[in-house]
């Protein structure tokens, strides 16, 4: 009877064991690819104007970025600020630095249309920044639920 009790035991937490692992899988696994994720959120998010690629320019809007930073920009002209960035880093250390520049993109933005298009403000205030492995994505649009549907 106790031999039985034991092997129960053991299945039983054998059982639970391979469960609980199922469950916590790497999360880094479960992660988008970023550009994968970026080339999703130019196709199916909704922006208030189409947007044009000026990754030409990022070098001069972001010149304080770490070296090796790859920046692939689409921006709305005119009167709307809709964007999606795509920064890729060399070293996901670098993070960190490039959060600061994308930060500092948003004030500027900002303090350009507070007077002149405070419209446009609601959609910088809740401008999505996420990490996805070694990049950041920013995207300012009024669609962010299907941003972050994408970036899970």
């Amino acid at each position: 009877m106790n031999r039985i009790l034991r092997a129960a035991a053991l299945v039983c937490s054998l059982v639970m064991l391979a469960c609980f692992a199922a469950c916590t899988g790497d999360e880094k696994a479960k992660a988008p690819d970023p550009a994968a994720a970026f080339e999703r959120i130019l196709a199916e998010v909704k922006f208030a104007a189409p947007l044009e690629d000026n990754s030409e320019y990022a070098e001069y809007m972001f010149s304080e970025l770490p070296e090796g930073t790859t920046v692939r920009m689409h921006a709305a002209g005119g009167q709307y600020t809709d964007a999606a960035i795509l920064f890729t880093v060399k070293d996901e250390a670098d993070l960190g630095a490039v959060r600061t520049a994308a930060n500092a993109y948003l004030e500027s933005v900002k303090e350009e249309f507070r007077l002149y298009h405070p419209e446009e403000m609601p959609k910088l205030e809740n401008a999505v920044i996420r990490n996805v492995a070694a990049s950041l994505i920013l995207v300012v649009t009024e669609d962010v639920e299907t941003v972050n549907a994408i970036l899970g």
